[in-house]
């Protein structure tokens, strides 16, 4: 299942919405499955570019960066990867899809 541009752009203006509001850390449990919102998962959300793969000279995945910038980002520490994040919401935000980021805006945090 394939995403339309116009679906791609409003997902990821309701991502910096959830997040603004308070909502990092939802966002962050869906990205690695442990949110009752992963049961609206599609196979083609978990598909990441091929570019994340080994993002610094550690060898780590771009996800790592966006993961630890919604954690900081709940812990009131403020961004650590804010660049890093602004990739991820201009590739349309991979790992998350629209059905998802809708349910959570309607319905808050997951019960799990």
């Amino acid at each position: 299942m394939h995403s339309e541009p116009a679906d791609i752009s409003r997902k990821v203006i309701a991502l910096r919405e959830l997040v603004s509001q308070g909502l990092a850390d939802e966002v962050r449990l869906i990205l690695l499955g442990a949110s009752s919102y992963n049961a609206l998962d599609d196979e083609g959300s978990q598909r990441y570019p091929s570019a994340y793969e080994a993002r610094d000279e550690k060898g780590f995945h771009l996800m790592t960066f966006v993961i630890a910038h919604l954690e900081r980002t709940v812990g009131g520490r403020g961004p650590s990867y804010p660049d890093e994040f602004e990739r991820w919401l201009s590739d349309g935000a991979p790992g998350i899809n629209l059905a998802q980021v809708d349910a959570l805006r309607a319905h808050g945090p997951s019960t799990l």
